[in-house]
């Protein structure tokens, strides 16, 4: 069995009754934390596509989670999922905590798509956030 698969075991024999519970909200979550569980193990085996995956799955349960959405964003990034990354930095941005960097995942994008408002919109709140003010 791997340690994936029997962390996850530990994780449901903590909460047998919460696991047995029949309220199908509760089963959606629960999904959610399995995702997560999945994603964290996944992230300290060093497999930064599979936590990549893991996070988003949980954040499609939790789309304000601004937690579940960094987390994503950076093992996205780490795994070079750049479509899954761009999701994931969308969320933090309607969060309102979007981190610089991500910025600039947003610049690229629009240069990549050619989308030259965007790229100069993009620029422009960099300048003004002064993540990147170097002087």
């Amino acid at each position: 069995m791997t340690r994936l698969a029997l962390l996850s075991l530990v994780l449901l024999a903590a909460h047998p009754a919460e696991a047995a519970r029949p309220d199908a909200g509760r089963i959606d979550d629960r999904a959610a934390i399995l995702s997560y569980v999945r994603a964290r193990a996944a992230d300290a085996a060093g497999q930064p596509g599979l936590a990549a995956q893991g996070y988003a799955a949980a954040l499609s349960a939790s789309p304000g989670d601004a937690m579940l959405a960094t987390r994503t964003y950076r093992q996205a990034l780490t795994a070079g999922d750049r479509p899954l990354a761009l999701a994931a930095a969308h969320a933090l941005d309607a969060a309102g905590a979007l981190p610089p960097d991500a910025r600039l995942l947003f610049v690229a994008d629009a240069i990549l798509t050619k989308n030259w408002a965007a790229a100069r919109r993009e620029t422009a709140a960099i300048r003004n956030d002064g993540a990147f003010g170097f002087t």
